[in-house]
């Protein structure tokens, strides 16, 4: 099964205390978060990787190169200018050779069974799988709701601070998800997702661990308490 992370963002929020590096790069032990990710899906048994960068992709290509180091296999679909979740991922899986594909956002890291959520997917017959997690304070992200089924029914606005599901980062899609994105620049989760309530999209609910990096204090929350990857394995790649 071959993975997209989804690596190009601009990382705005995040330049106040990571600067000189996309994000994704931003160091965590005094390895890149992006490496974290890798590692997660090589001890998952992934290791066809499809890294779409955009933004300083340089740093990213240089550092990780073809991957074999990790025990992966890296390609690179490169944004010549910057085109959204959406786009970049659309444009990522002109590499893909077989469906369905696991999707990461490379700026948040959710500790999912990811054989269990492809074979809810699968049995599901979706043609989009999302992985929730719970957090006691939906504002930052959105709130999701799912009926009993695992169909996700709604999607709420962000700054409504109350406990419930959000997007964890983690996706399971086939080809027929891709085909409904346009071209151009388009946000995944504000364009593509809303529009496919009651048309096969569900949420695996995943009670793991989960961190977003987006913003500084969530960045260096981890930085401070990174026993949360529980990656013992980092250091002997």
């Amino acid at each position: 099964m071959q993975t997209v992370i989804l690596s190009g963002g601009l990382g705005t929020r995040l330049r106040a205390v990571v600067s000189d590096l996309p994000k994704p790069m931003a160091p965590i032990k005094g390895k890149p978060f992006l490496e974290y990710l890798l590692l997660y899906l090589r001890e998952a048994g992934l290791n066809e990787i499809i890294l779409a960068v955009g933004y300083m992709s340089h740093k990213i290509v240089d550092y990780f190169g073809d991957g074999a180091e990790w025990g992966v296999k890296i390609s690179y679909s490169v944004e010549d200018s910057p085109l959204g979740t959406g786009g970049a991922l659309k444009r990522a899986c002109g590499l893909v050779e077989e469906w369905p594909i696991l999707v990461l956002n490379g700026d948040s890291f959710a500790k999912v069974d990811i054989n269990q959520m492809v074979r809810f997917h699968k049995g599901q017959h979706a043609v989009a799988t999302i992985a929730l997690t719970k957090v006691e304070d939906t504002g930052r992200y959105g709130r999701i709701e799912i009926d009993p089924e695992g169909r996700i029914i709604a999607f709420m606005e962000k700054n409504e601070g109350r406990e419930g599901l959000i997007n964890a980062g983690v996706y399971v899609v086939e080809k027929a998800f891709i085909d409904r994105i346009p071209e151009g620049m388009v946000s995944l989760e504000r364009d593509v997702f809303p529009s496919l309530i009651n048309k096969g999209l569900y949420g695996f609910t995943s009670e793991g661990f989960f961190i977003d990096i987006g913003i500084p204090q969530d960045y260096l929350s981890l930085i401070n308490n990174p026993q949360g990857l529980q990656l013992t394995y980092l250091d002997a790649k």
